[in-house]
């Protein structure tokens, strides 16, 4: 996932590529709805990106790992629903 500075979401949600916005405030982050490709995947690849998809959704903070850099997307309740990792 990348956002740029304007609030553009783009990435790859496992099998289909996406697009969305964010808005960035502080510590807080939403997205929009994401836009994906239609193609087809293995099921269980298909639920993951889903599942991925629905975490966005629900995001509405975020925090840096210091240990790990890990990027760290938290939901309603300020609970940790994701862990990303930056792709090397």
């Amino acid at each position: 996932m990348k956002i740029d500075a304007d609030g553009s979401v783009n990435g790859s949600g496992g099998c289909n590529r996406f697009m969305s916005r964010a808005t960035i405030d502080a510590q807080k982050l939403t997205f929009k709805p994401a836009a994906a490709t239609r193609m087809m995947c293995p099921p269980a690849l298909m639920d993951q990106e889903q599942k991925f998809f629905s975490v966005m959704e629900r995001t509405r903070s975020y925090a840096i790992d210091a240990e790990t850099g890990k990027l760290l997307l938290r939901g309603e309740t300020d609970k940790t629903i994701a862990r990303l990792a930056q792709k090397n």
